[in-house]
């Protein structure tokens, strides 16, 4: 019973332990290409979910989604093609994004902390070998820690009906507040 209501957490230690695992044995320009090419495999998709539904569409913006969907699936195989340039292109757009929402920011601070995780990917495309394996082993090492605290969590709480997930986010929110 304790197992089959805690199937979701079951599911998110054996995800992390899984990622965990490829981000620390697979090498990081195998990581990249294959978050990559799911991200245009992705594009793709969406793409094609615009063009379906611009068919139905009668409104004022039906020829502004159709070109969303040309631009998406263009930018998306210029990713498989040229996917090195690409990364570059994706690293800069991230940071002149950023840097230009910091710039218009009335709370410099607080919008810099808002995207910072935005600046940390760019660097990280941008410096891909030789920091890039090394974040990506700190952080398989860490997806791993946090799956082995997971299972503690559900030792601990073996004996108790609630789900260990949900405690365990009502624990965090309740903190930050």
């Amino acid at each position: 019973m304790y197992l089959k209501k805690n199937l979701l957490p079951i599911g998110i230690i054996t995800f992390l332990i899984l990622l965990g695992l490829a981000f620390i044995l697979l090498g990081a320009n195998l990581i990249i290409t294959i978050i990559i090419y799911g991200i245009a495999a992705l594009m793709i998709m969406i793409a094609i979910n615009f063009l379906i539904t611009s068919r139905g569409y009668v409104g004022a913006d039906k020829n502004n989604l159709i070109i969303q969907s040309i631009v998406l699936i263009v930018i998306s195989l210029l990713t498989f093609i040229f996917k090195d340039i690409m990364i570059i292109v994706i690293g800069v757009v991230l940071i002149l994004h950023s840097l230009w929402k910091l710039v218009l920011a009335e709370n410099r601070v607080r919008q810099f902390l808002h995207d910072i995780y935005k600046y940390i990917i760019a660097l990280l495309l941008l410096l891909q070998d030789p920091v890039l394996n090394i974040a990506l082993k700190i952080l398989g090492f860490v997806l791993i820690v946090l799956a082995i605290y997971l299972i503690i969590l559900m030792i601990k709480n073996r004996n108790n009906d609630k789900d260990i997930i949900q405690d365990l986010l009502l624990k965090y929110f309740i903190k930050r507040l």
